[in-house]
């Protein structure tokens, strides 16, 4: 008797499953209604409170992504550079032509000196020509740090905002070990760049024109060597923290969504021996899996979308400070002292190395946002 009755159960568990299971592979799968599950809240307020020229809120730009209309988020990149351009082009003129003024009149002291015997009254007219220059100089290199370092800032607050809905979305894709194992990877570059960029390569800058400066005042460059190590040590440390965190994701990429991928796999094909409905349940798992790995490459791309907006205007205006001071200094080097020269030129190398660094700090973020995305399709290739 006992033996009838669990049959009779196992029928009946089997037959509710099966309603379950039809139940649910009846239902539609919407990518707008899945996306609904996701919050992009703090995301949004964070870029309505550093939008800058009517920058989409983050959620349009990942509906619009989802839409497949990915040339109408680049589609006016051209001309808001341009627009950037000429608008640093008109803000700096005015700083260029005093830098041009004050080394014509150095040049027309120093000739005008030539005329008296006296070495000193030379001298003295080059002093006071370096002043003006050097004065000039320092506060173009203040504007330009003031940029870089609130740029970086930036950055960093924007990719913490990010980092919950895009791990989420890449947990939900991939697997838990992937979604945990790069979150302690963008959590270490994090700490690289609130590190390593804002408290040692950023001053170590400003300690680079300073030193380029006093060494420029000499005839014989005495501090040039120690300038050029500073520099160096700059360049290089911004070429090994590349090498780090690539060689990180790379690291991570090939490994943790592979390990998310044997269990998923495993787990689909169990399903798949079901009789009668395992077909099915492959089918919608595909569709699903599809939906958050469309879902989880929008939200990356969106991030990169935006981390390029909030980076493009500080490195537009950095670069045309650094080229235009060139510019003007290869101008005046005909009629003027070469130590003029030699200080102009470490003006425009230091504001070249807060560039590099601005440039390095978005490069290092918008490589593991990449790899993250690209790493974790390996259900959707796999055809788990």
């Amino acid at each position: 008797m006992s033996g009838n009755v669990m049959k009779i159960l196992k029928r009946v568990l089997f037959l509710g499953v099966m309603i379950a299971v039809t139940a649910f592979l009846s239902t539609d799968v919407n990518a707008d209604d899945t996306l609904a599950n996701y919050d992009f809240s703090e995301l949004d307020g964070f870029v309505r409170e550093n939008e800058n020229d009517g920058t989409a809120s983050f959620t349009d730009v990942v509906r619009l992504l989802m839409s497949g209309d990915v040339d109408g988020i680049f589609a006016d990149a051209g001309a808001r550079v341009k627009n950037i351009f000429l608008g640093e082009l008109t803000d700096i003129k005015s700083q260029l032509v005093k830098i041009f003024a004050i080394a014509l009149i150095g040049a027309c002291l120093t000739s005008i000196a030539g005329v008296f015997k006296e070495s000193s009254i030379n001298e003295m007219g080059f002093y006071i020509t370096f002043m003006a220059m050097t004065s000039l100089l320092l506060s173009c290199f203040y504007i330009a740090y003031n940029v870089a370092y609130e740029v970086v800032e930036l950055v960093v607050d924007f990719v913490t905002c990010l980092i919950p809905t895009f791990l989420m979305s890449v947990s939900v894709c991939s697997g838990s070990a992937s979604g945990v194992g790069f979150l302690s990877l963008i959590l270490l570059v994090i700490n690289i760049v609130n590190v390593v960029i804002l408290k040692i390569f950023l001053p170590a800058c400003v300690v680079y024109i300073i030193v380029s400066i006093l060494g420029s005042i000499h005839k014989e460059e005495k501090l040039a060597y120690i300038a050029s190590l500073i520099k160096s040590f700059i360049n290089w440390g911004i070429k090994s923290l590349y090498a780090v965190v690539i060689g990180l994701n790379v690291i991570k990429g090939m490994i943790l969504p592979v390990v998310d991928s044997l269990k998923e796999t495993s787990f689909i094909k169990t399903m798949e021996a079901i009789p009668g409905v395992g077909d099915a349940i492959s089918g919608t798992a595909s569709v699903l899996i599809g939906t958050a790995t469309l879902i989880k490459n929008c939200i990356g791309i969106a991030g990169v979308v935006m981390l390029i907006a909030y980076v493009m205007v500080p490195v537009v205006k950095l670069g045309t400070i650094s080229v235009m001071i060139r510019l003007t200094n290869a101008a005046i080097s005909p009629v003027v002292d070469k130590r003029i020269i030699s200080v102009n030129q470490s003006a425009a190398e230091g504001i070249k190395l807060l560039l590099n660094i601005v440039f390095t700090t978005a490069i290092l973020f918008l490589i593991t946002i990449a790899v993250v995305s690209v790493s974790t399709n390996v259900n959707y290739y796999s055809g788990a």
